[in-house]
């Protein structure tokens, strides 16, 4: 990583997502849009799990915590979405919102798609293909259950954007 030594943000804002009626021109990558919560990872001395916005989830989710204490690193941002997946591995939301009122986090998984901070570099002007193959191997280099690695769609985006509109 070649890049200038930056200080450890104390807080990111994530970037939020713009409804389309149709895909925009160019090359883009897809992936899942996992009916969960949006959740911001910081390492740090410990693991602070914050909401979109701002606010400390940590103590609602203390595994996830303790598992994303084991990467091998002194510092980060992570973004990714908090979903429950039903028997078939589907985001269920509802089984989300249980999840949290009953105060039981077993089920719980972090999937993770950008990778905005590390170990003293800033990575949010890098392209995000840089972000994600760099999020990849981190995420690869220990092994982990409750969080996983969100993966692009490799489909045409009107075929995607069809599929997704005849999903009930």
């Amino acid at each position: 990583m070649a890049s200038k030594i930056s200080e450890f943000p104390e807080r990111i804002a994530p970037q939020l997502v713009s409804l389309m009626t149709k895909p925009p021109p160019g090359e883009w990558q897809y992936e899942i849009k996992f009916d969960g919560y949006r959740m911001l990872a910081c390492i740090d001395a410990g693991v602070t799990l914050r909401t979109k916005n701002g606010h400390d989830w940590t103590k609602r989710m203390p595994q996830l915590a303790q598992e994303l204490q084991r990467l091998p690193i002194r510092g980060a941002w992570l973004d990714g979405e908090v979903v429950v997946q039903d028997a078939d591995d589907r985001p269920a939301f509802q089984a989300l919102q249980e999840a949290f009122a009953s105060g039981n986090s077993s089920k719980l998984r972090y999937f993770v798609f950008d990778l905005l901070y590390i170990d003293g570099h800033d990575l949010r002007s890098r392209p995000v293909e840089q972000r994600r193959d760099l999020l990849r191997v981190l995420l690869e280099s220990v092994e982990l259950d409750l969080v996983r690695f969100s993966e692009t769609l490799d489909a045409d985006p009107l075929s995607l954007l069809s599929s997704a509109c005849q999903m009930p």
